[in-house]
């Protein structure tokens, strides 16, 4: 048994078996969605914390973090023992 799991020779047989299943119309699709997908996560993964920028700063005038959010009205669970 080779060591490679993916070798050239199952690289095409899953390929065929796959368009056989989709057929060539809805695997351009997948392959165009796919590709999409893969560079919205390269943006995403590049661009950094770009996203934290954006928000308000939270916090107190010691310098410490602020929590925020809504209060669980919901009562506390007690552990099983």
């Amino acid at each position: 048994m080779p060591l490679a799991l993916i070798t050239p020779v199952t690289a095409v047989i899953v390929l065929a078996v796959v368009l056989l299943v989709l057929g060539p119309k809805r695997l351009t699709g997948v392959g165009k969605a796919l590709g999409s997908n893969i560079r919205d996560f390269q943006k995403s993964v590049t661009s950094g914390d770009d996203d934290k920028k954006d928000l308000p700063s939270a916090q107190h005038a010691d310098g410490t973090e602020a929590v925020t959010g809504e209060p669980v009205d919901e009562p506390r669970r007690t552990p099983r023992a």
